[in-house]
């Protein structure tokens, strides 16, 4: 067995790869077709994509199909804290044997690639796609639930059979590979289904669900959106999770538990579940109804969704959310405000350098007493780009602390001695960095891409 770090290795790769990856990712399904001919021709993925919660959505469809006793092979990304997260097996993340046995797979497939095509290489999402894919073989797992990348039309994950997609929300992000506006981000992440596939959506607006319907339906692609067909009344919300009555189509869930906050979050319940019971239909029938019903509340109430308003320390209250886009900061401070209070926390908060700060910083605003100004260690944007946004809307005092360490002992400390709660949010690496920090950890040591 190679002596190479595989994690080391796989997140030193440049990000992307020469070009488009489509025809190297179709290379990868091939190779694996060769190993385990049997899976890759059964394989039936359901891929999921959107600009906020597909994580989170990824993590609940999962959750629900292995508790109707399905054997499920999970990707998401990126890692939060440990580079295993991105590849779990019925729960399990990958340990350091099985990442070397698929890591020297994909090393081998790799070198033959570039011997035959030079200088067509890999990136590392593309890789670690490979390597997750292979370890899933490897444990022939019944399905496997995929977190695209960026968008769908382009993405690694496309390439991957599936004809159960979804797309839980369209928000500006990453306009320079996407588009400039909803309806082209929402078309190129709608590509990530193929024709004859099932395209299953959470809320969207009425005009770019009119449009979205047209282009799927050109690429013969059936698409449905599930709000439409979803009852929910929260009963109760707290920092703890949320307890609600749901039904989707005739599948009542009547006590249903969340260990997160957000009524965001119960629409996000909705699409796994839709998904679930969709994919469901079409390969284990008996297992669409009266069983998922009551796999249901069992598996979302025991959920771990780190990162998404997370509480992460007491005395005082640390909430982190990895949320970084204008519609997910909305969504913290909609959350938030009923349980903490307008103007009642110290908000640290932080963006990535490719973001624009304004949308994105201003509906945290509103929970803020005061405002610490940092910067992640990993891919952090300059803190001096906030200023402005914090000039014409913060309500309280402001500072600029260079570090995420710093800022968390300084928001800790005013915090403790005014009696309100830390909350961490703006960027992902941010709360992440944050979250370890409150744990004792180095966030300058979490391993990135």
């Amino acid at each position: 067995m190679s002596t190479e770090d595989p994690i080391r290795a796989l997140l030193q790769l440049p990000v992307h790869g020469a070009g488009l990856p489509l025809h190297r990712m179709l290379h990868v399904v091939d190779a694996l077709e060769h190993c385990a001919p049997a899976w890759v021709t059964a394989l039936d993925a359901i891929k999921i994509t959107g600009s906020n919660g597909k994580g989170s959505v990824c993590t609940m469809v999962a959750a629900i199909l292995g508790a109707v006793g399905l054997k499920v092979g999970l990707y998401t990304s990126p890692h939060l804290l440990r580079f295993g997260e991105r590849i779990v097996v019925d729960g399990r993340p990958i340990d350091g044997a099985e990442l070397h046995q698929s890591h020297a797979w994909f090393q081998r497939l790799r070198e033959d690639y570039l011997d035959a095509h030079p200088g067509d290489d890999f990136g590392a999402f593309e890789a670690i796609t490979a390597v997750a894919l292979h370890r899933f073989a490897r444990a022939n797992v019944d399905v496997v639930v995929a977190e695209a990348g960026i968008g769908g039309r382009y993405d690694a994950t496309r390439a991957i059979p599936g004809r159960t997609c979804g797309l839980v929300s369209v928000d500006l992000e990453h306009t320079t590979l996407l588009g400039s506006t909803a309806e082209t981000i929402a078309f190129d992440k709608s590509e990530l289904c193929p024709p004859g596939g099932t395209l299953l959506t959470g809320p969207l607006p009425v005009s770019l669900r009119r449009r979205l319907h047209a282009h799927c339906r050109l690429r013969e692609v059936e698409l449905g959106g599930v709000h439409e067909r979803t009852e929910a009344r929260v009963r109760t919300q707290s920092l703890e999770g949320t307890t609600a009555w749901m039904a989707v189509d005739d599948l009542l869930v009547p006590a249903l538990e969340l260990p997160v906050p957000g009524e965001h979050q119960l629409d996000n319940a909705a699409l796994a579940i839709a998904l679930a019971r969709h994919w469901l239909s079409r390969h284990r029938p008996e297992l669409a109804s009266a069983a998922l019903g009551a796999a249901i509340p069992r598996a979302l109430a025991g959920l771990k969704l780190p990162g998404r308003l997370e509480v992460v320390a007491h005395e005082p209250t640390v909430i982190v959310d990895v949320g970084h886009t204008p519609a997910a900061t909305a969504a913290v401070a909609r959350t938030l405000e009923p349980l903490v209070g307008t103007r009642a926390a110290i908000l640290v908060v932080g963006i990535s350098e490719d973001r624009e700060p304004d949308a994105i910083v201003e509906p945290l605003l509103a929970l803020a007493s005061e405002v610490i100004v940092t910067r992640a260690h990993h891919r952090g944007g300059e803190p001096s780009r906030l200023r402005p946004v914090l000039e014409r809307w913060a309500q309280g005092p402001w500072s600029v602390v260079p570090t995420i360490e710093q800022a968390m002992v300084l928001a800790c400390e005013h915090a403790r001695t005014q009696g309100r709660p830390v909350v961490v949010a703006g960027g992902l690496f941010l709360a992440m960095e944050a979250k370890a920090t409150m744990g004792g950890g180095d966030p300058a040591m979490i391993l990135r891409g």
